[in-house]
């Protein structure tokens, strides 16, 4: 699984617009959860989808997917602001991106 994690991170490393280590720790955590929901979905399957053991894998493969899914919208919309200020005078508050703005 760890192999399978690490070629996940690899591939989607290489489409950010910024990698920095906010954004690199971000896809690894996706990476992870991608490849539990891989092998959960294995799982499912060598247990027979029909059955109670494989309905219960499904389900661990489904949360590890949607974690996924969060975790690379999020390393995406850091990786476009990041890249949007590489070259600006002052470097992006990345915390400040998504605390609410005061009056909101």
């Amino acid at each position: 699984m760890a192999d399978d994690a690490w070629r996940i991170f690899c591939a989607t490393v290489r489409e950010m617009p910024s990698d920095g280590p906010s954004v690199r720790n971000l896809l690894m955590q996706q990476a992870k959860q991608s490849a539990l929901s891989a092998f959960w979905e294995g799982e499912a399957a060598r247990r027979g989808l029909t059955t109670e053991g494989g309905v219960e894998a499904q389900e661990l493969a489904m949360k590890h997917g949607q974690r996924a899914e969060r975790l690379i919208v999020t390393a995406l919309d850091i990786s476009t602001k990041l890249a949007s200020v590489k070259n600006a005078a002052a470097p992006l508050d990345v915390l400040a991106q998504y605390m609410p703005k005061a009056g909101a």
